[in-house]
């Protein structure tokens, strides 16, 4: 069992010297305001509770907070706490003291010897770490595969409004999620008198879930896309009003478009209309060149009209 008020202390030590944690969020964690989100927590390890029950608290205490107040993010608290407490907890249950050498080795309470202690801790707090990693990658795997049963209706909702040729593009190429769109939509018009073709990639992200996350891979596109859009699997007023109301005037600021769900007709609709934005063209050409086989009708077209163009110039 964890007393807080009685090991304060040793506690704040461990999060302090909890390197896989950043600066930033140790800083934030022992400063005194945020001390009663410490002590919510410890009362969670003696509950046993589960990983959701400490991530509820969490959500709770950062809903608390008000005005411009720095809001960490919720998994990032929950790691740093979680991984110093385990510690906390293995240096409590031995004879060691939750007090460092000068070499950073932790003694027992009669001094002298140097124990082993640290590297036990140290491959815990690894195995801690690598299974949170392995499970988020796991609940990233699942949401794919959920996401992707959206891809139809935002397929139909892009050849209605103005993207004809829009097609899936999520997962048909390896590389980083935030290099691969969902679906993109690839036009073009072919210069009267400069005789060149200018293609226009418009793009869509689609998420099940209402975090800044979203909106900063979706903007990331910028660099090759005259528009972007957002598509979230929610409806118009869980978009607006999701996690404090941060994500929705993000993407306004930043300029992408945003879909919602009407849920009672099964379909998206435009809740914020995409900036135009003007990316260079070689960006613009690597992403056409990289989908070159799913837009093949779309390139022919072009270069047909090129043809058709300069043709009649040169009679």
């Amino acid at each position: 069992m964890i007393n807080f008020d009685k090991d304060k202390k040793s506690i704040i030590e461990q999060i302090q010297n909890n390197t896989f944690a950043s600066q930033e969020i140790r800083d934030w964690l022992v400063k005194d305001a945020h001390i009663g989100l410490i002590k919510s927590l410890c009362k969670e390890i003696n509950k046993q509770s589960t990983r959701g029950q400490f991530r509820e608290v969490i959500e709770n205490y950062r809903a608390s907070l008000h005005g411009n107040a720095i809001k960490p993010d919720v998994e990032e608290i929950y790691s740093c706490i979680r991984q110093a407490l385990n510690n906390f907890q293995l240096v409590d249950s031995s004879t060691i003291r939750a007090s460092r050498g000068r070499a950073g080795g932790l003694y027992t309470e009669g001094g002298g010897k140097k124990v082993v202690r640290p590297v036990v801790a140290k491959k815990k707090m690894e195995k801690d770490q690598q299974d949170a990693e392995e499970q988020l990658e796991q609940t990233d795997i699942t949401e794919a595969k959920v996401e992707k049963e959206y891809y139809p209706l935002v397929q139909e909702w892009a050849i209605k409004n103005g993207y004809p040729s829009c097609k899936v593009t999520g997962g048909k190429l390896p590389g980083f999620k935030w290099e691969n769109p969902d679906l993109i939509d690839i036009q073009y018009t072919v210069g009267e008198f400069t005789r060149a073709i200018d293609f226009g990639i418009t793009t869509f992200e689609v998420k099940l879930r209402v975090v800044p996350e979203a909106i900063w891979q979706a903007a990331h596109y910028k660099k090759f896309s005259r528009e972007v859009y957002v598509v979230f699997s929610k409806t118009e007023e869980e978009v607006r009003e999701q996690d404090d109301r941060r994500v929705f005037p993000l993407a306004v600021e930043l300029g992408i478009g945003v879909l919602a769900l009407d849920q009672n007709r099964n379909e998206f609709k435009l809740i914020h209309s995409p900036t135009q934005f003007n990316p260079a063209t070689s960006e613009i050409d690597l992403v056409a060149d990289r989908f070159k086989e799913l837009f093949k009708e779309t390139l022919k077209a072009a270069g047909d009209e090129l043809r058709v163009k300069i043709g009649f110039k040169i009679i």
